[in-house]
């Protein structure tokens, strides 16, 4: 498991998913989050639009994949 090192600041759900390469596109990024196969602290993202805060111990899963802030 790979864990990242940010500020506190806060990303869209969509950016961080494609920047940490867990999708391959943000096309993919916006389609798992309508499919509902994202969760931010294990609560399901229905919003495309959702801000992540960059808090240390947030744990982001897509599908089966998980990540740690």
């Amino acid at each position: 498991m790979e864990v990242a090192r940010m500020d506190n600041e806060a990303i869209q759900i969509t950016s961080l998913i494609g920047k940490w390469g867990l999708a391959p596109s943000n096309g993919e990024a916006r389609r798992m989050v309508y499919q509902g196969a994202v969760r931010i602290n294990g609560v399901r993202v229905t919003d495309v639009q959702e801000m992540v805060p960059m808090v240390s111990g947030t744990v982001v899963k897509v599908g089966r994949r998980m990540e740690v802030i």
